[in-house]
């Protein structure tokens, strides 16, 4: 029974992702990852701000209609440094949508990160 359910799962992934995961170009995080936020991004308008950004994701590029995309971090290549745990720098209803990947789990206080984000 488990190498028949195993054999099924292997068929539902699709190969060009096991070309990437094997060749270590992508992690099979960061590859749903992306769909989803392909998926969903088309529909952020306005000012859209990604915390904890690292520009060489480039997911700007997933929010097409977005009217300013803003990348936010504490080191490397950004717009503004930014506390996600004291955003008061940013007037607030400023930001039409937040982008937050793989970044609460790097936060102390994250319940307090996630009532700044809402």
């Amino acid at each position: 029974m488990e190498i028949i359910q195993f054999e099924n799962f292997i068929k539902k992934i699709d190969w060009w992702y096991l070309k990437q995961y094997f060749t270590g170009r992508i992690s099979l995080f960061r590859y749903y990852q992306n769909i989803f936020i392909k998926k969903f991004g088309a529909e952020c308008h306005g000012i859209v701000l990604e915390v904890g950004a690292d520009q060489t994701y480039s997911y700007n590029t997933y929010f097409p209609n977005a009217k300013e995309y803003l990348f936010s971090n504490i080191t490397d290549d950004f717009d503004l440094i930014l506390d996600i745990t004291d955003m008061s720098v940013l007037p607030d209803s400023s930001i039409d949508a937040i982008v937050c990947i793989s970044v609460l789990e790097h936060i102390f206080d994250y319940e307090k990160a996630m009532k700044e984000i809402e």
